[in-house]
């Protein structure tokens, strides 16, 4: 897409023939003529824009810090008689000083100085490389299309104040939608300026403090005139004087770099750490408080590329602690279901084997996230042994500052990486897939559980024909006179009959073979329909579970629609701070929308391809242990059975069993029932513990009737 070149700052710093001269400087070996006025020179619509109502100021634009590397955007042949620097696109500069008048920089190209107008060029970004030299996963040239951005910070007070931006003060109605809830509104519209000075408060910092430490944060200007922020380290804010205004101060040191979150071109997550993976296994019932409290504590394995494994011991509250903490600083994230909590037989062995396929299908779904694989949260989680540093972590991440609206704060992405609208129709496509998929899911997930029904039917018809079989020519307990095997325990009434000592152990073969084939239904059950069923669970609500991000993406594509329409009313660089405050949101909703779609193949792809491999391994079982029994009929194997004494098979001690005697299977109680009850138990216990709390009599009868309405 071409533009046309942007128009060179009236604001000349150099003194001209056409103005007398005020001062003379010498800046950094460079001689600067000023000349008079040239500060307070603008055009007739920039000097409409800065009549606002009494007392009210034009948010200022803080330019970037001296020594930051620029790229040039365009050609510029400067002018020696007044001290320009000519410079062509793709030249690489550094600037000395900023702030010599509005839209002019002093920088420096291959040891020559001179002035510059900052429309021309871009603040360069590679996040490709750490703060510690450590190059990332994969290097990106440094280009203008690989320039990183997130907001920018004008004076939040300032606009709020001003009569004309009514767009700041009209907040959404439903104050429990997630474009509220996860901070996506907050940050439109004042930058989180207001949820900072609520995190700051403890340290003492004004709302503008909080917003100006992030990271250095400084300005830039976007060859479309749209105000952006970039991060650079040892950086402090300036104004447009080139004042200091805001050193660098300890909140530096909190933003980590597992603070920063990078989104590619596409939009997508960029991945800094490579993908590992993580069993939950061995989980055991332990006691203490001399066997008063019991709980179950699990074995947590995380394993990487190079081999190396971490093992740690985590109890459910801890695994609940962990999902709380993320919800908290990731907000804006879709995170896995935590599986509920449970009452009543939490102890029970296959409620325990059921919450650890939970767990961990929890936790690997944690790690696939590229943003929540690299979280000190996660790290700490999966890494710490030891509960003295437990407990000192908790302390720390229960005053993490960089939460809720910081998150999008911390998120740096291309600029022009989407199209101006933020994508509006692919966001309503993904939508419209979500709740049609929503829609048939449950027709699948009613078909596969037919499905794993009619396995475990098979599977018990499978075991009462074996053990029938097995009855047949097996001793009864009838008495003498209903004795149906000889001596010999062949099924005949005639002693040393060889024939029947033939068939009968052809037949116990037969039988057994049933019972392994009932296995072989079990072992299908748990590891192909089970893992099966979990799959499609995990995929069974996308339009529930992404609601969020549709949410957020139409709330903030709303709110920019606003600020277009409003656009004629407002500052320049009011308008543009909104707009790239919403773009930053774009970019984090589409960016999860990708992810969504490469979880969603993943997914299937794995589940599909999983499931048919325990299907021709179960049928191929299936049709072995056939073959094996079938091949017992023939010669000269049928023959030789008759050389050995017959053996009791190790079946006969289930034939007592009555399950076996009925015509249906006695289906156990399934876990989700054991679940719902546990919860109704659960929510009565929770009740009457907050009724016990009560002082007196009335009030208990008023809190349980509330209780119970």
């Amino acid at each position: 897409m071409t533009s046309s070149l942007p128009a060179i700052p009236k604001n000349h710093p150099v003194f001209s023939s056409q103005s007398p001269t005020m001062t003379l400087g010498v800046i950094d070996g460079l001689e600067v003529e000023y000349k008079e006025g040239a500060i307070s020179q603008m055009q007739p619509q920039q000097q409409g824009k800065q009549q606002l109502s009494s007392g009210q100021q034009t948010p200022q634009q803080q330019p970037p810090p001296q020594g930051w590397t620029v790229r040039a955007l365009y050609d510029f042949e400067g002018q020696p008689e007044f001290s320009e620097l000519s410079f062509s696109a793709g030249d690489v500069l550094k600037v000395i000083k900023v702030g010599l008048a509005e839209g002019w920089s002093l920088a420096e190209k291959d040891g020559a100085r001179g002035l510059v107008p900052e429309s021309y060029i871009t603040y360069i970004h590679d996040f490709s490389v750490s703060p510690d030299g450590h190059v990332g996963g994969h290097t990106q040239e440094t280009s203008v299309a690989s320039v990183y951005s997130t907001y920018s910070t004008a004076t939040v007070n300032t606009i709020n104040t001003n009569p004309r931006n009514s767009v700041f003060g009209k907040r959404q109605l439903n104050r429990f939608s997630w474009f509220v809830t996860t901070g996506a509104e907050e940050f439109v519209l004042t930058g989180g300026s207001a949820n900072n000075q609520t995190n700051s408060g403890k340290a003492g910092s004004t709302s503008t403090e909080a917003e100006s430490r992030r990271l250095g944060s400084t300005h830039e200007s976007s060859p479309g005139g749209s105000i952006r922020q970039s991060q650079g380290p040892g950086s402090s804010v300036r104004s447009h004087s080139g004042e200091k205004v805001i050193e660098d101060s300890e909140d530096e040191e909190e933003v980590t770099e597992s603070d920063k979150h990078y989104i590619q071109s596409g939009p997508t997550w960029q991945e800094k750490v490579p993908l590992f993976s993580v069993r939950v296994h061995d989980p055991e019932t332990r006691r203490k408080m001399a066997g008063m409290q019991e709980y179950t504590l699990f074995h947590v394995t995380s394993t990487f590329k190079e081999g190396v494994s971490v093992t740690v011991e985590r109890r459910y509250s801890q695994f609940q602690w962990l999902y709380d903490r993320l919800v908290t600083k990731f907000g804006a994230l879709i995170l896995p279901p935590l599986p509920e909590k449970q009452y009543a037989g939490r102890f029970a062995e296959e409620f325990i084997e059921c919450r650890r396929r939970a767990l961990e299908r929890f936790l690997s779904r944690l790690v696939r996230h590229p943003v929540l694989r690299y979280s000190d949260l996660l790290t700490h989680f999966l890494s710490c042994n030891d509960d003295g540093d437990w407990k000192r972590a908790e302390r720390k991440f229960d005053n993490d500052r960089i939460t809720g609206t910081a998150f999008f704060q911390h998120v740096y992405h291309p600029e022009f990486n989407i199209n101006e609208d933020g994508e509006l129709d692919l966001a309503e496509s993904f939508n419209a897939h979500c709740k049609g998929s929503e829609r048939i899911m449950p027709f699948l997930m009613d078909a596969s559980t037919a499905y794993k029904e009619g396995i475990e039917d098979s599977q018990f018809r499978y075991k009462r024909l074996g053990l029938a079989l097995l009855a047949l020519v097996s001793t009864t307990k009838d008495g003498p006179e209903n004795k149906t095997l000889n001596d010999e325990l062949a099924w005949c009434w005639r002693e040393n009959c060889k024939d029947c000592l033939r068939l009968t152990k052809a037949m116990q073969t037969t039988a057994e073979a049933l019972q392994l084939m009932a296995d072989v239904h079990q072992t299908h059950i748990s590891e192909g329909c089970q893992d099966w069923l979990d799959t499609i669970k995990e995929n069974a609500t996308p339009s529930s579970t992404f609601a969020p991000v549709i949410d957020m993406h139409n709330g903030t594509h709303k709110k920019l629609v606003e600020v277009c329409e409003k656009e004629q009313t407002m500052e320049e660089i009011v308008s543009e701070t909104v707009k790239s405050r919403c773009d930053t949101v774009f970019n984090i909703t589409l960016a999860e929308m990708d992810r969504a779609h490469d979880e969603r193949v993943q997914d299937f792809r794995k589940g599909t391809k999983d499931f048919l491999d325990s299907e021709i391994a179960y049928h191929e079982k299936m049709l072995a242990h056939l073959k094996k029994a079938r091949a017992v009929f023939d010669e000269p194997c049928y023959d030789g059975l008759a050389s050995m004494p017959r053996f009791r098979s190790k079946y006969e001690k289930e034939l007592d069993d009555q399950r076996y005697h009925s015509q249906k299977p006695s289906r156990p109680v399934s876990s989700a029932s054991v679940a719902s009850v546990s919860n109704m138990v659960g929510g009565v216990m929770d009740g009457m513990n907050g009724l016990m709390k009560t002082k007196t009599r009335a009030s208990t009868g008023r809190g349980l009737m509330g209780f119970w309405s």
